[in-house]
């Protein structure tokens, strides 16, 4: 990877995490997030971005947390497992 590329493909993640840290857009964020880290692991050869691409995949699968701005926006969300 060029440094051109590597410029823009860090500037790309660092404002993905920045919107996953303050929980804006998740659901988006979190798989665009992991494909990114996959593609920069992959062409660094850094092991550590296929851990991170994990994480990010987990997350995208819990969801935003209650002090999310998207909790805040769209509304918290409750999973009942009771059913009553």
């Amino acid at each position: 990877m060029d440094a051109h590329a590597a410029w823009i493909a860090g500037s790309i993640l660092g404002l993905l995490a920045a919107c996953i840290v303050v929980g804006l857009g998740t659901p988006i964020a979190t798989p665009l997030f992991a494909a990114g880290a996959l593609v920069v692991g992959h062409a660094a050869e850094w092991p550590e971005w296929f851990a991170t691409a994990g994480g990010s995949l987990s997350l995208t699968m819990i969801g935003p947390g209650a002090w999310s701005l998207d909790a805040w926006l769209y509304g918290h969300r409750r999973i009942d497992i009771d059913g009553q």
